[in-house]
């Protein structure tokens, strides 16, 4: 076991030595988010989930995170699940209209789950979710979500990059 562990540092050091010499560093900004506020009464679980990194307007590489996952406490009469579900996004000057297609409405052992799949970026603060529960439109509820994003500019090397895809 021993010896294992020591050809593995030993190779590591050994694809990694020339990294240090080399300027093939390059910027990514990383991005930690949460959901700040939620509806405790009607939401069990909320979080943001899936993303990939993709070059910003500026040219620097940045996470986006894609998707949020909802598990509601939603109780029907007849369904487990809601009739229909919009969103809308807001970012402190204007509401985008999350398309309904983007709009996952599923059973799960948690309750209703809900998948919102678009790109949030940095700006937009709130979410606000309208769930009907049947086919007529008055008794929508309206949920409101706080989202937070926190950025942090950090380097990446190519040289370990290629060595964690060994």
């Amino acid at each position: 076991m021993k010896k294992i562990a020591f050809l593995t540092i030993c190779f590591f050091l050994w694809c990694c030595a020339p990294c240090k010499l080399s300027k093939t560093d390059y910027p990514v900004v990383e991005k930690k988010a949460r959901i700040v506020s939620l509806d405790k009464n009607m939401v069990k679980k909320a979080f943001f989930s899936g993303g990939k990194y993709d070059e910003n307007g500026e040219g620097v590489v940045e996470y986006f995170y894609d998707q949020i996952n909802i598990y509601l406490d939603y109780k029907d009469d007849e369904r487990n699940l809601p009739y229909r579900v919009d969103a809308i996004v807001f970012d402190g000057t204007e509401k985008k209209t999350v398309d309904s297609t983007r709009i996952e409405i599923m059973k799960t052992e948690l309750g209703a789950g809900l998948v919102i799949q678009k790109r949030f970026y940095g700006s937009e603060k709130r979410l606000i979710i309208f769930v009907y529960p049947d086919e007529r439109m008055e008794n929508k509820k309206t949920l409101e979500f706080i989202l937070e994003q926190k950025s942090e500019k950090t380097w990446h090397s190519k040289c370990i990059d290629s060595y964690y895809q060994l």
